[in-house]
């Protein structure tokens, strides 16, 4: 009898054991996935990184028309809008979604690079050269960063399908590592020319450009590589219809017939977000830009335009150094906002947007080049602040005051004011520009980030 009690003692004690080595086992196997999905969310950050960098600086040295300069940013959204209801479809009726996403990205930086290789063309004075430049330019941006949306969406589907809701927090906090650490590396690499100063020559910004940009491509094939051989089929076939296109028209229609029928509080904090994107887009697209001229005019003014060319290419790597305290501050506030849960939702919306406005007004007022080393800190605690309270917000608000009907449609409005925002920024204001040839649309987009700021944070008092 007791002989029989002690061999079923032991066969428990086996299969406990067995339990807990292919527990273990199925739990590091899941954290090597979610390593292996980390890799490609840090490269498509790092592309989104190089991109606010450089694209400004390279559409001003193609002498671009002032609207074509800023309305290319709006591009990418409008194609998203437009496309991927279609992009849905298909990859919907397709398995390995993700694989689709990756080889179009890979693709078109490979376009991409292949034109910056031709490095002569920024300086030839042929007008049909630089033409075409400028178009494959064009091109090449827009599809890189749909691109780079449409692996973004894909790879966040696919952590979705692969994680314990009960480690549904931690994975987000681990997400919010690796997409500012993607961003750092991303500014980090675009600023290698800040620390050159031996070997300079009139090539530089392009030569800066190519570097980042293939560095980026390296590592995010690197990256996909490592998910294939991760992932079995089946796990990449997951990626199917319960996942909503952020950016489909089809989740804009609802807010459009809905948006008259809120509170009046909840129209004033969709305008307060209105603006506040705005502040955050002119700031992403000028930010580099303007060090660069900024530096320039403080510069040596007597010498040669190869000279100055390169003291315009030092500014921008520097702005691109500035950017990377921006992003270690982006990863600070996110982990301290996720921290505090709900609370002083409004309160922390609304002083740091008034701190935006303030160092953006500052650095407009004071015009020097060491003030973007104050205001780009702050713009990277107002990213982290824009892309995790206004959710927040809205959901309170629906919570207290929206009827049953349009439960639900405010997150979806906040996607409707972002594409309203940049459209407004990035083609009506450069159409003001275009009237009003002689401001400085630089230095104005400088003024009006900040007021925007202001404007936004003033409104949450009415919340």
């Amino acid at each position: 009898m007791e002989n029989s009690i002690q061999s079923q003692q032991r066969h428990s004690n086996q299969k406990i054991r067995k339990y807990i080595i292919q527990h273990n086992h199925r739990y590091q196997h899941q954290q090597y996935q979610h390593l292996q999905l980390s890799m490609v969310f840090i490269h498509v950050q790092r592309g989104f990184a190089i991109e606010m960098v450089f694209i400004s600086p390279l559409f001003l040295k193609l002498d671009t028309p002032e609207l074509l300069d800023s309305s290319i940013w709006l591009f990418p959204p409008v194609i998203n809008l437009i496309l991927y209801p279609f992009i849905r479809y298909y990859s919907e009726s397709k398995s390995h979604q993700l694989k689709n996403a990756m080889i179009y990205f890979i693709i078109v930086s490979i376009m991409g690079i292949g034109l910056l290789a031709d490095t002569k063309s920024l300086y030839v004075d042929s007008i049909n050269k630089k033409t075409s430049v400028l178009i494959i330019s064009i091109i090449s941006f827009t599809v890189m960063d749909v691109g780079l949306e449409m692996l973004g969406f894909a790879c966040s589907a696919l952590l979705e399908d692969y994680v314990n809701p009960k480690q549904q927090q931690k994975v987000q906090q681990y997400r919010t590592f690796v997409d500012s650490f993607g961003k750092f590396t991303g500014f980090l690499v675009s600023s290698v020319l800040a620390f050159n100063f031996i070997y300079l020559n009139f090539d530089n910004f392009i030569e800066n450009l190519s570097f980042a940009y293939l560095v980026g491509l390296i590592m995010i094939m690197i990256g996909f590589g490592m998910v294939l051989i991760s992932f079995p089929r089946k796990g990449l076939d997951l990626v199917q219809s319960n996942h909503k296109m952020r950016f489909s028209i089809n989740s804009f229609l609802p807010g459009i017939t809905f948006l008259f029928q809120l509170p009046q509080n909840m129209k004033i904090f969709l305008l307060s977000h209105f603006f506040t994107c705005g502040s955050q887009l002119f700031v992403s697209v000028y930010a580099t830009l303007w060090s660069g001229i900024t530096m320039l005019e403080e510069g040596p003014q007597q010498y040669n335009e190869a000279i100055r060319n390169i003291v315009f290419d030092i500014g921008i790597s520097w702005g691109a150094l500035a950017l990377c305290m921006s992003a270690i501050l982006h990863l600070l506030t996110t982990l301290f906002l996720k921290q505090l849960g709900n609370r002083y939702t409004s309160t922390i919306y609304m002083i740091v947007n008034a701190l935006a406005g303030a160092s953006l007004l500052y650095t407009w007022s004071v015009n020097e080049f060491y003030s973007i080393f104050i205001t780009l800190p702050f713009w990277g605690v107002q990213t982290a602040v824009l892309s995790e309270l206004p959710y927040k917000l809205a959901n309170q608000l629906e919570d207290d005051q929206v009827r049953d009907t349009i439960k639900g449609l405010l997150p979806q409005m906040l996607n409707l004011t972002t594409f309203f925002s940049q459209a407004f920024m990035f083609f009506i204001i450069p159409l003001g520009f275009l009237l009003f040839s002689s401001v400085d649309d630089i230095s104005v987009s400088m003024f009006m980030s900040g007021i925007f700021s202001l404007i936004g944070s003033f409104l949450v008092c009415f919340l």
